[in-house]
């Protein structure tokens, strides 16, 4: 089969307001794209993330497989420009199937699934200068060592930050370490069980356990002495395709493979990887009794991959439909809003294996694994809403579904928290956040419908609605 080679830049096309369009044999929903990074079509790719550069500028990362020939490792991408990605290094790990990535300020750790050599710690700060990121060293843990990972989560709700390790082995469990020293990781609890990815925040951890079937919620108050809360084993005949799931042995024959929560955590969603198995969504009001909500599932021969949330968005990499956004506003009815498919592959498990939704410009990027990186944007068909200075709107209306953006401007540097409600009163939107002082954009993290509204602003125990005709007294 002959392929055609295709670097960087934009694709061939963007999706149009709400229509469903294909472009160059891709088919995108409320979807632009807006740029691609394909570097070397004949190796495979991975997993995908992102940060911010001390120049301000974005970026996004994206492993290199390698198992076709040729050096695995991460490529970092220069996408302020997203219709011109700029590679501004390499950094060579293992060559192999599987690599994962977290960043935190301006470091990156990354977890190889081959090799021996730990898990690498790497500085990003050089890249805003010009220079390529420099590898400082390995961690290794403490005994037994970490000769390799499978997957890692920074938890900096905490302090100090905490590392979760999962190597590839079922005996050796998670390696919980502190961060106190970003640079030099001091392992400060194991949890003997099997997991494949975890996700936690403060003292709690959320465990997706593989083949043992379950997500679990442990309390981790004392790092040293996990407890586990509860096991909620996945039902294996109460799947997408209606019928028993098991092997030849007899055994369930679902992964537990990942797990993320709401904002405000009260909801969890799980994936299981698995032909014929959904994301699932789940009341954790009451941790001991997790109570399954709904489902969700773009096509039930594909598998999703991984979930990832921000705000009432949630992304998830549906390895060959591509990059799906799902509004899950109301988590009992989660609803998908718009897509990126790539033409890419029909394998089960080729296509999108990652994303990341949090840059400052509202910009997604998913990894496929045949065609590299891609830069993509929910379409605006949206307004903006002025609520800065006099220009108070009493209320102000929204139109469409695309993703729509508040204007404002903060009196004075800090905390402050912004909500949104309908004309009587019912509080729909609210985020607490810090800033600087002056002009404000915030992207809204759901998409509002034809109506009208009322934004109040909150710092410091003052406060300003757009039901106000001037300017506040602050």
């Amino acid at each position: 089969m002959i392929r055609k080679k295709i670097r960087t830049g934009i694709l061939c096309g963007i999706s149009m307001g709400l229509l469903t369009v294909s472009v160059c044999g891709q088919t995108t929903r409320n979807m632009s794209v807006l740029g691609q990074f394909n570097p070397t079509p004949t190796q495979k790719y991975g997993s995908v993330w992102g940060f911010h550069g001390t120049d301000g500028k974005e970026y996004a990362l994206l492993t290199v497989q390698g198992q076709r020939g040729g050096q695995g490792g991460t490529h970092v991408v220069d996408i302020s420009n997203p219709a011109k990605p700029v590679s501004r290094g390499f950094i060579n790990s293992p060559t192999g199937l599987w690599h994962e990535l977290k960043t935190w300020k301006q470091i990156l750790y990354k977890c190889s699934d081959q090799g021996a050599a730990g898990m690498q710690i790497i500085d990003l700060a050089p890249v805003s200068n010009g220079q390529p990121p420099k590898e400082l060293k390995a961690y290794t843990g403490g005994s037994p060592a970490v000769g390799r990972c499978h997957n890692l989560w920074l938890d900096t709700t905490r302090t100090p930050a905490l590392l979760y390790l999962v190597q590839p082995s079922r005996t050796r469990g998670v390696i919980i370490a502190s961060l106190a020293d970003p640079l030099n990781p001091v392992e400060i609890g194991r949890l003997p069980t099997e997991a494949h990815d975890f996700y936690a925040r403060g003292n709690r951890l959320y465990v997706s356990t593989g083949d043992t079937h379950s997500w679990d919620i442990y309390d981790v108050t004392d790092p040293a002495k996990p407890q586990r809360i509860t096991r909620t084993l996945f039902n294996p005949t109460n799947q997408i395709l209606g019928e028993p799931m098991k092997n030849s042995s007899g055994n369930p024959r679902l992964y537990s493979h990942n797990v993320w929560l709401t904002d405000d955590g009260k909801h969890a969603y799980t994936t299981e990887e698995t032909v014929g198995t959904s994301v699932k969504a789940w009341d954790i009001s009451d941790e001991t009794k997790p109570i399954f909500l709904d489902s969700y599932v773009s096509s039930k021969n594909v598998i999703p991959h991984n979930v990832l949330i921000n705000g009432n968005f949630m992304q998830v990499a549906h390895y060959g439909q591509g990059l799906r956004i799902i509004d899950i506003t109301n988590p009992a009815k989660m609803v998908e809003v718009a897509f990126h498919k790539p033409s890419s592959t029909r394998e089960v498990f080729g296509g999108s294996w990652g994303a990341y939704g949090w840059f400052k410009s509202g910009n997604y990027i998913h990894g496929d694994g045949d065609m590299g990186l891609f830069i993509v944007r929910m379409t605006d068909a949206g307004t903006s809403v002025d609520f800065s200075d006099n220009q108070w709107i009493s209320p102000f209306s929204v139109t469409g579904l695309g993703r729509q953006e508040v204007l404002f401007t903060l009196p004075h540097s800090g905390a402050y928290s912004l909500s949104i409600s309908d004309l009587a009163g019912k509080r729909l939107f609210v985020t607490h956040r810090t800033g600087e002082a002056g002009s404000q954009r915030l992207l809204l993290e759901r998409p509002f419908t034809t109506g009208k509204y009322i934004v109040s602003l909150h710092q410091s125990g003052m406060r300003a609605t757009s039901m106000d005709r001037k300017k506040q007294d602050w």
